[in-house]
């Protein structure tokens, strides 16, 4: 607030200083104008000896005294403005006064609020070792019982997991033991004849097409077919199938040859 004010008095007192600057340049004129005219007169009044000099030096009197007049006008002017120049002045000291005491009032407040802080600093110094001691026991209980919980959990979890590895492992050993089996059975006559007339088929066949027909024989016959055609055409069927169904023939392909999957890649 008590900038803002200051800054409006200042340009005030700015163009009190154009003001009274000017004034003072029209008096400078009007001087050297009276000098002049008073240097007239005293040439003129010299010899006075028709009625028309009479007439010319009273015009150069008129001159003379209105320039008198307006001088004084000016001076007047002119120390009014001083006198108001001077009044802005003391008021923007004033105003500059207020605002160096406000300033102080602030550093007073900031050294105050300082001076408590340290004492309330100075307090806590003295309770934070009981209470970090406070807490450092509740936190050490906490971890404690966590790390016993963690522990129970942890044993849980691996029982859980030993279980599911021994299943895992229990189904992987029963299907090695059926492709074992598969393996070591031929196909029966029935089975090859089928197997011939599909092959035929299965060869000029677009992928997409039979592919579903071939996912629904059995696999291990599905397996046989896809044998006897030209690899690429075979991955391009498996490729074309569902996902499970074509797993399940690639075991049976891959117990008979186990190079397959390297060259449909």
């Amino acid at each position: 607030m008590f900038k803002r004010i200051r800054e409006i008095k200042e340009k005030e007192q700015e163009e009190l200083v154009r003001k009274i600057s000017e004034l003072l340049a029209l008096e400078r004129e009007l001087e050297r104008k009276l000098e002049e005219l008073l240097r007239e007169y005293d040439r003129k009044s010299q010899s006075v000896n028709t009625l028309n000099e009479i007439f010319k030096l009273k015009a150069i009197t008129r001159k003379i005294e209105e320039t008198v007049d307006y001088l004084e006008e000016l001076n007047v002017k002119k120390e009014e403005l001083k006198e108001k120049y001077l009044e802005l002045k003391g008021e923007i000291k004033s105003i500059e006064i207020l605002e160096e005491r406000k300033k102080r009032e602030k550093i007073k407040k900031e050294i105050a609020v300082s001076l408590q802080e340290l004492g309330f600093m100075h307090l806590v110094k003295k309770i934070i070792p009981v209470f970090f001691m406070f807490f450092s026991f509740l936190f050490s209980e906490s971890a404690t019982q966590k790390a016993l919980k963690d522990s129970i959990n942890l044993k849980e979890d691996y029982k859980v997991l030993l279980k599911l590895i021994e299943e895992k492992l229990k189904k992987l050993e029963e299907e090695r033991k059926k492709l074992e089996a598969l393996q070591k059975t031929p196909l029966t006559e029935e089975e090859k004849k089928k197997l011939e007339k599909l092959i035929k088929s299965v060869e000029k066949a677009p992928a997409d097409e039979i592919a579903p027909a071939i996912e629904n024989l059995p696999p291990k016959l599905a397996a046989e077919i896809l044998l006897r055609i030209k690899e690429r055409k075979a991955g391009q069927i498996l490729a074309n199938m569902n996902p499970q169904k074509a797993s399940e023939i690639m075991k049976y392909i891959l117990e008979r040859n186990p190079s397959f999957n390297a060259q449909v890649d």
